[in-house]
């Protein structure tokens, strides 16, 4: 299913109507989004969604949030102070999972997300022609990818065995949406280069390397030719474009939507993480040389104790055993205006097995 989603254009860096400096920012933000630091410098930040229904209902304004800061300049605390309603809550999700450079450690700031209407509403209609286009495609593709797969199964077979597809080679690589320093950290992360081999099981580790230095980021595989591919890294994917490399699997149980909670990337969440029971590993995962990454969706309570559990995905003999450790798993409470909220996010477990 492809979800609909603004696609992400620039963002304006300076305060309406105040002179003052702000340090440039990545342009994550979708259009009619424009997010004003208030001159501090933001090492990292997630995105700031303009909700869909409040683009349909014609809702726009500006949002002032005030957040307190740690000693290494994260968000550890924050409030909106003024702005609509039903833009609130996307600010404040945001908001929690930024990180300040070090000047600005120790301190309380205010920053402010205009939202502008009439940009949103021409890009969300531009998004659904798109997304309405792109399902047809994948569809059509769809119904030709089976035809031909079963002209090729009964090819092989009458020939006695059936082909084994063969590895893609890297035509290209791109990362987007980060500093040069993070760029750089993410392409030794990949571990292929242009002209390398790209099986399915190469690319899956590289996208578990990517979600485990930013569970931000994803990877898009886009076909470049005759037995060729092309990467592309980035932190605000257009899903009409091209193929998401996903771990993910169904649902076994879903996190029900809490009122009042919010989502905090799994990385940050991790930080805040106080008390953690390391999973045994199965004898029988072991002696069939199981490993991998074993991967939920957490609500944390309000008192920071695991409340729900959602497998996203993992390897079946290995489920068990992490979730069993993870519901004993306790997290310093997130807090929003100084008072203790529920937090959405994920959590990883790898299982690795030594030589």
């Amino acid at each position: 299913m492809f979800k609909t989603n603004i696609a992400a254009l620039a963002a304006s860096m300076l305060w309406l109507g105040v002179a003052c400096w702000a340090a440039p920012q990545l342009s994550i933000d979708p259009v009619g989004v424009t997010v004003q630091p208030g001159g501090a410098e933001v090492v990292h930040r997630a995105p700031v969604a303009y909700p869909r229904q409040a683009v349909e209902k014609g809702v726009e304004g500006q949002v002032v949030a005030q957040v307190r800061l740690d000693v290494l300049g994260n968000v550890f605390d924050a409030n909106i102070l003024s702005g609509p309603e039903e833009l609130r809550k996307p600010v404040l999700q945001s908001v929690l999972g930024w990180h300040f450079a070090k000047e600005a450690a120790n301190s309380t700031r205010q920053v402010a997300v205009v939202f502008a209407l009439p940009e949103a509403k021409a890009q969300l209609a531009e998004s659904d022609k798109r997304r309405n286009l792109a399902e047809a495609q994948a569809m059509e593709q769809l119904k030709n990818a089976m035809a031909a797969k079963s002209q090729a199964e009964t090819a092989a077979k009458a020939a006695g065995a059936l082909a084994t597809p063969e590895p893609k080679v890297v035509s290209s690589i791109r990362v987007e949406g980060l500093s040069e320093h993070s760029r750089e950290q993410v392409l030794g992360l990949l571990g292929v280069s242009v002209g390398s081999r790209l099986d399915s099981g190469t690319a899956l580790k590289m996208m578990q390397n990517v979600r485990a230095y930013d569970d931000h980021l994803v990877v898009r595989l886009t076909p470049a030719g005759s037995g060729k591919t092309s990467i592309l890294v980035t932190s605000n994917p257009d899903p009409s474009a091209t193929t998401v490399i996903s771990s993910t699997a169904p649902n076994t149980g879903a996190v029900q939507s809490r009122p009042g909670a919010v989502r905090v990337g799994g990385n940050v969440q991790a930080s805040n993480l106080v008390s953690k029971v390391n999973p045994e590993y199965p004898a029988l995962a072991k002696q069939a040389r199981v490993q991998g990454v074993v991967q939920f969706e957490a609500v944390v309570g309000k008192d920071g104790w695991i409340q729900n559990l959602r497998l996203v995905s993992g390897p079946p003999l290995l489920v068990q055993a992490a979730m069993q450790a993870v519901q004993q798993w306790k997290y310093k409470p997130t807090l929003v205006n100084g008072n203790p909220v529920e937090v959405i996010t994920t959590i990883d477990v790898n299982f690795t097995l030594s030589e």
